[in-house]
């Protein structure tokens, strides 16, 4: 990473240089390398790609390793959203369990709330443990999808309309995680090729 960093750097320093040239003066006093008149052409054709280090640009050159790593940043930010908005109400306790089973007490099967915001917490912070690794990621994304639409269906009932469309919108993400999978950056792809 740091070769790219100063690669960048170095590479942004020779094309201002290159620009300051005044066209006459650069054919009289200096000779240009190829790679610089490259650079010179690809920034006045303005590619979008002119300021890509070229390592940077051999990590993500394929189209299947931005899919995936584009995954992976999914996945991580996910699982951050989760793990911050499940632990701390796991960890709270008693009274924390109970506003969670509160929140769903549109699901009557007998259960004690406190029992039922307990099971969505672990449930939720499991669930984030298995998109940071990505091991039994379609299995939490079903689970996940099922405990934001029953989220969805409360928050509607309620008449919640921010909760209910972030509620949809992560239902959404994960049925869309259940069909595309972890991707490439995962430890259950890992394990699998051994």
């Amino acid at each position: 990473m740091i070769i790219a960093v100063n690669y960048f750097l170095v590479d942004i320093y020779v094309r201002c240089e290159i620009l300051k040239l005044d066209l006459t003066q650069r054919k009289a006093d200096c000779e240009i390398s190829s790679h610089q008149k490259h650079n010179f052409l690809e920034f006045h054709n303005l590619k979008l790609n002119w300021a890509i280090p070229r390592e940077v640009n051999h990590m993500f050159g394929s189209q299947e390793r931005k899919n995936n790593f584009g995954l992976l940043v999914m996945r991580l930010g996910l699982a951050a959203a989760l793990l911050i908005h499940s632990l701390p109400k796991l960890i709270g306790g008693d009274a924390a369990w109970q506003s969670v089973g509160t929140t769903l007490n549109f699901i009557n099967i007998g259960i004690p709330q406190t029992l039922l915001g307990l099971i969505f917490l672990l449930l939720a912070a499991l669930g984030a443990v298995s998109l940071l690794f990505g091991y039994f990621f379609r299995i939490a994304c079903t689970v996940l999808f099922i405990l934001f639409s029953l989220y969805f269906i409360n928050y509607f009932s309620i008449g919640y309309k921010t909760l209910m469309l972030w509620s949809a919108g992560l239902a959404t993400v994960f049925l869309g995680f259940i069909f595309v999978g972890p991707g490439r950056y995962a430890i259950a792809v890992k394990l699998e090729k051994k």
